[in-house]
């Protein structure tokens, strides 16, 4: 039994010329399939190859990268020159500072040796200044010793020194202190700018002849405290006003008693007083005496 077969249907085959290819511009595939029943058939395209040039064209361009390269040469050294000398011109110059730093610290040694001379020569002239501040306020203390001064006086008329005598003899029958004419050596008033007149200095002969003056107007202001000493007791014109009897002191000694009364109060000490020029402070009145010859010795005393 003869098996026939059906031939296959005749198919064309496409040309090339018949085949589409669809190419994008930014996509990797550079064809897409044709569709179903057409051939995918693709030519590849063979590049052009380039030709070599010729021998004598290699040499030129190899002459030309030796100029270009010895021209760069010459820039780097001459580059490299001009860094060298810079370099050189600040070594110079650091050498030049370096002088400089070292003479400017061996000037400042010198100053500062000077300085310290300086400072030991200034401490050792503060002490003889003191040494001799306190003479001289020792000196004053002394020539003060039999002297006393009475404030709160109002200037007499054609005032001189019979009426300013006759004043004191008054104060000495109010206080009930006898006083000749012999017990005072010098009586005069401080010349001030003030209308009402400055104090009125009293020189004693004897020291113990100021000292009982002195403690007789203490005992009558104590014994007297509702009429102390005044100008109406004094027979004196015009308003009473109180009148002051105390040691005559030396300006720091005035300082030191302003500041050891003012201090009294604050602290609430029992009293503060003047011996021969010296300021002396009691806390209470059983209590020991504290004398106080500068502004630190009340600071001494705040902090016991």
């Amino acid at each position: 039994m003869s098996t026939r077969r059906t031939p296959p249907k005749t198919t064309s085959v496409p040309t090339l010329a018949k085949t589409p290819v669809l190419s994008y511009g930014s996509d990797s595939q550079l064809y897409v399939s044709p569709p179903t029943g057409q051939s995918d058939f693709v030519t590849r395209r063979l590049k052009r190859k380039h030709h070599l040039h010729g021998t004598s064209e290699c040499t030129v361009s190899a002459d030309e990268l030796n100029d270009i390269f010895s021209s760069f040469e010459v820039q780097q050294n001459s580059k490299f020159e001009k860094l060298m000398e810079s370099i050189q011109l600040i070594k110079d110059q650091n050498t030049e500072i370096q002088k400089s730093v070292n003479f400017l610290s061996s000037k400042y040694d010198e100053v500062l040796n000077k300085m310290v001379n300086l400072e030991q020569k200034n401490k050792s002239y503060e002490l003889k200044i003191e040494a001799l501040e306190s003479k001289i306020e020792q000196l004053e203390r002394n020539s003060r010793a039999s002297t006393i001064e009475i404030r709160n006086i109002p200037r007499q008329d054609s005032e001189n020194k019979n009426i300013l005598r006759n004043l004191v003899q008054k104060v000495s029958e109010v206080i009930d202190q006898p006083l000749s004419n012999i017990d005072v050596q010098d009586v005069y008033r401080l010349k001030t700018k003030k209308e009402s007149g400055g104090h009125i200095v009293v020189k004693f002969t004897t020291t113990s002849g100021k000292d009982g003056f002195l403690k007789q107007c203490r005992n009558f202001n104590k014994t007297h405290k509702d009429n102390k000493l005044n100008t109406s007791l004094l027979q004196l014109p015009g308003p009473t006003k109180p009148v002051f009897v105390d040691e005559s002191l030396t300006s720091l000694g005035r300082r030191l008693a302003y500041l050891a009364r003012q201090f009294v109060l604050e602290h609430k000490y029992h009293s503060t007083w003047t011996s021969y020029g010296k300021i002396f402070i009691k806390k209470t009145h059983d209590s020991s005496a504290l004398r106080v010859d500068c502004e630190l010795d009340l600071e001494r005393i705040t902090i016991k």
